[in-house]
């Protein structure tokens, strides 16, 4: 039997087709409901700045895409992408989704917020535009005031908090509120996190090639980084009371789930 899925109405909608009679048999449909954006903005219509430049023939990505360190070959490229007038309708907590791209290496950046800046970490990905690889996701939580917002990422690997090339952004999504998934773990029978209210050390018990680990507060900012590779207990003893996410990156893969520090 074949498996035939679409996306009708925000709905995904899975069933089979048998295929000796090209009918739809007996069988009941799935459906799941996919929660859309609230705002997509392409990285290429924000403003540059430094040696940031848009790079185009990028055949996975949505459009154009946003070199922040510049042309290659440029030494410590220091690039600057602005969103201005991010407009959302009531201030609050929203989920920033920044789809970027940068082989094998994580790498820092600023993330600055009406003025806020806040160093953050990408996760390597999985290969480049000229092997066929898209850019990838990654989530954090930001807090915007109703009205119209400024987010700028920012990359300068002369920074000593930063000291990394900047990645590749295809464009910036957000959701309203928390759409993290808390359960990420839970229904990952592949990754074990425990446990979830941490005293001073939190375990990850997982089969899978673990690369990094770095924990975000609940306004996105990244507060703590571990390499992973080979570690199983992570010392937190110095993150101050209150809610964390711990961010896995396994097999190129992230995860993220939300842990209570003491």
């Amino acid at each position: 039997m074949k498996k035939i899925t679409f996306t009708l109405f925000g709905l995904l909608i899975v069933f089979g087709l048998s295929s000796s009679t090209s009918k739809i048999e007996n069988t009941s449909i799935e459906a799941e409901y996919l929660r859309p954006p609230l705002l997509t903005i392409e990285a290429e219509t924000g403003t540059l700045s430094g040696t940031a430049d848009v790079f185009t023939g990028c055949g996975p990505a949505s459009g154009d895409i946003v070199r922040l360190g510049g042309a290659q070959g440029v030494p410590d490229g220091l690039g600057t992408l602005t969103f201005n007038n991010v407009n959302v309708a009531t201030a609050g907590t929203y989920t920033l989704n920044i789809n970027h791209m940068y082989k094998n290496v994580d790498t820092k950046h600023r993330l600055t917020i009406n003025g806020t800046p806040e160093i953050i970490t990408l996760a390597a990905t999985a290969g480049w535009c000229y092997n066929g690889a898209p850019p990838e996701d990654q989530k954090m939580l930001i807090t915007l005031v109703a009205g119209d917002n400024t987010i700028a990422i920012e990359a300068d690997p002369t920074d000593p908090d930063l000291g990394t090339a900047g990645a590749f952004i295809d464009l910036i999504s957000l959701e309203e509120g928390d759409t993290l998934g808390v359960d990420t773990f839970e229904k990952n029978n592949d990754v074990l996190i425990y446990p979830t209210l941490v005293d001073n050390t939190m375990k990850i018990k997982s089969a899978l090639n673990l690369t990094g680990l770095y924990i975000s507060d609940m306004s996105g900012r990244t507060v703590k980084t571990f390499s992973a590779k080979g570690q199983k207990e992570y010392n937190l003893e110095t993150l101050s009371s209150g809610i964390y996410f711990a961010n896995i990156v396994v097999d190129s893969k992230r995860s993220v789930h939300k842990f209570i520090k003491k």
